[in-house]
């Protein structure tokens, strides 16, 4: 019995002492190159290698600088991940004026007294989603060129700028 109990402990021991090893994380992670899903493959690769190398080793214990930056990368991921929150949330808001806005204004008979105001709370609105309020998805993004471009006229300067800085921000999250 004991000896059952002593290729079990052994059998598992890799498997459990996983928790006690940590890696460095990717630095891309940390400067906005990347996304969290490539630090879960790394880890993952990491994993593999140390199933590879480490069965029937006890692992080395991490040491104080790689427990201090895992906690570090968790810290900057949890943030990117409520700004990310944050953007969404401020996004579906312009998306719903906006909404509630073209609406309101295609609902009026044409040549009421109203229609002038609606046309330009409905333009205002437009104008808020395009120029003030950042894309979070590359979805969002597209409805952003489809609303420009539905003008009819040539891109302002203010969205053709807008537009690009949320380009070349989705393409630095990995999105």
């Amino acid at each position: 019995m004991r000896s059952i109990i002593k290729r079990t402990v052994a059998a598992v021991e890799p498997w459990y002492n996983w928790g006690a090893v940590t890696v460095e994380r990717l630095d891309a992670v940390s400067e906005d190159h990347g996304n969290e899903g490539d630090v879960r493959f790394f880890d993952l690769q990491w994993f593999g290698l140390h199933l590879s190398f480490q069965i029937g080793r006890t692992p080395a214990k991490a040491t104080a600088g790689q427990i201090a930056n895992r906690a570090r990368h968790r810290a900057e991921a949890e943030q990117r991940h409520a700004e990310r929150n944050q953007r969404r949330t401020a996004w579906d808001d312009a998306h719903a004026d906006y909404t509630d806005a073209r609406a309101r204004f295609e609902a009026l008979p044409v040549g009421t007294p109203e229609e002038s105001v609606a046309c330009d709370v409905w333009v205002e609105a437009m104008a808020r989603l395009i120029e003030d309020v950042p894309a979070p998805s590359g979805k969002a993004l597209a409805i952003k060129v489809e609303l420009a471009a539905s003008r009819d006229i040539p891109f302002h300067p203010e969205w053709t700028a807008a537009i690009a800085a949320d380009a070349r921000r989705l393409h630095a999250e990995g999105f």
